[in-house]
């Protein structure tokens, strides 16, 4: 079982650092997203889920910390994953 916790995708998610890139697969097609923003929010402040003007990604923690809190990890959208020659480039995607 500790292995399966391991290979998890979110069991280094404290890891995560301003400016790490992450990739999401949907539909086909695979986003960028650049980590802009981590920060400590009460796990019953609205914001971690609320509406946002800009694409983004938002990860949070499911456990509290000491301080009865949670880490959320703001990604902003960068682009899509495209393929040209076998060679991955990242192409802009605009609102």
């Amino acid at each position: 079982p500790t292995d399966t916790f391991r290979q998890s995708y979110f069991y280094n998610i404290a890891s995560l650092q301003v400016g790490d890139d992450l990739f999401v697969d949907y539909k086909g097609t695979r986003f960028a997203y650049k980590v802009e923003l981590i920060e400590n929010k009460a796990a019953t402040d609205p914001s971690i889920e609320g509406i946002s003007e800009q694409s983004k990604l938002t990860l949070y923690t499911t456990e509290l910390n000491d301080d009865n809190k949670r880490e959320v990890y703001s990604a902003k959208l960068v682009g899509k994953v495209v393929w040209t020659k076998n060679i991955p480039k990242v192409e802009p995607i605009s609102d």
